[in-house]
């Protein structure tokens, strides 16, 4: 997280809702250089089954989470569009300005994340998919951690992006799926299952 974000998600005109949608959703996808609204699949994923507070929103009330985002400049179209479904959108304060990110060397730690330029540097490495697990960053993570090497923001994200490829390398000369491309393909299941039981409960209602 940039310092722009930081400071713009502790605006008190944010609802926790709406930051947990940019933090655990939308940035997560930016940061793989993915940024097309699925309504169904976000309402999946911010549903919860809390035994305090459940959240089980609905598409409707996920759409007014974006809006909410869009006005206070977190996310924008880059069409113009009556819907956010299958919209694509750019997240301006994480794509922001990175003079205001620390430039200098800096070791690793466990807070750390790769930023707007990712998927660009992911090109330059030879890795022409910047998708990636939250295990697989955890691990990268995990492994520099406890070590006392320091790098830039770039040569860490070359860094990471060369483990990704050199463990996809090894995923294809064995024929079997990278967690990235199985974790995708479990969210898509995921999100036909979902969909297929709201209309199963709509048309039992009807």
């Amino acid at each position: 997280m940039n310092n722009i974000e930081f400071a713009k998600l502790n605006d008190k005109r944010l609802s926790h809702e709406a930051r947990s949608l940019y933090l655990f959703y939308l940035r997560p996808l930016a940061e793989r250089g993915l940024c097309l609204i699925d309504l169904p699949a976000l309402s999946l994923a911010m549903e919860t089954i809390s035994l305090e507070c459940p959240f089980i929103p609905t598409e409707k009330l996920i759409t007014g989470l974006l809006n909410e985002l869009n006005a206070l400049g977190f996310i924008k179209k880059k069409e113009q569009s009556d819907t956010w479904q299958g919209c694509n959108v750019i997240l301006p304060y994480f794509s922001a300005d990175t003079t205001l990110l620390p430039q200098s060397p800096f070791a690793m730690s466990a807070s750390w994340r790769p930023g707007s330029n990712f998927a660009q540097t992911c090109l330059m490495a030879g890795l022409h998919n910047a998708d990636f697990t939250e295990n697989e960053l955890n691990a990268f993570v995990s492994y520099w951690a406890g070590r006392h090497e320091l790098r830039n923001q770039h040569a860490w994200e070359r860094a990471f992006a060369l483990r990704l490829l050199k463990r996809r390398s090894a995923y294809i000369s064995t024929g079997q799926n990278t967690p990235a491309a199985t974790a995708t393909a479990a969210k898509a299941a995921n999100t036909a299952a979902g969909a297929a039981q709201k209309a199963s409960v709509t048309a039992e209602k009807a």
